[in-house]
């Protein structure tokens, strides 16, 4: 695996455990949430920008993205 998408792998451990954090669910449970209401693909898509702001906004904005399109939890 290149050192890019290890890096890139890493983010996303750490913003799924942050969103598990927020919303009290586990790691497994904020990760299936997020790919089903498309946080995981906005995260890939939007990663050159999201991983330059802080954790709590990045999470903010997977909630956003994620109850637009059905999801219960913001």
């Amino acid at each position: 695996m290149s050192e890019e998408k290890q890096h890139k792998l890493t983010y996303f451990i750490y913003v799924i455990g942050e969103f598990a954090n927020r919303y009290g669910l586990t790691d497994k449970q904020a990760f299936r949430y997020l790919k089903r209401y498309d946080g995981m693909s906005v995260l890939d898509e939007l990663y050159p920008a999201e991983h330059t702001l802080p954790i709590e906004e990045t999470v903010n904005d997977l909630a956003v993205v994620c109850h637009r399109n059905g999801g219960g939890l913001i």
